[in-house]
């Protein structure tokens, strides 16, 4: 028979609040760097719906990367860190 091993992957509660840092600088451009998994398409198109509903923004833009198991080309992160004011990455649909 064969035992199984249960963890239990809870962290300790932080008991104090932290400020959140604000945007210094209008966020107009706005990457989604999409991680190969499953329906993140639909996750994809509904976020950028959302996120253009709340926010001035000009282009929201999707990039893809080859696996999700792997790591980002380094073109890649260079395009995402020069042409957008912000991205959105590690989503899981």
């Amino acid at each position: 028979m064969a035992t199984m091993r249960i963890l239990n992957p809870t962290a300790k509660k932080q008991t104090a609040m932290r400020p959140l840092t604000p945007f210094t600088a209008p966020i107009r451009r706005i990457g989604l760097l999409h991680n190969s998994k499953t329906d993140f398409d639909r996750l994809a198109a509904a976020l950028a719906a959302a996120l253009k509903a709340v926010l001035a923004i000009d282009t929201v833009a999707l990039h893809r990367k080859e696996r999700y198991s792997s790591g980002v080309p380094e073109a890649l992160l260079r395009t995402l860190c020069d042409e957008y004011d912000l991205v959105i990455t590690g989503l899981a649909a």
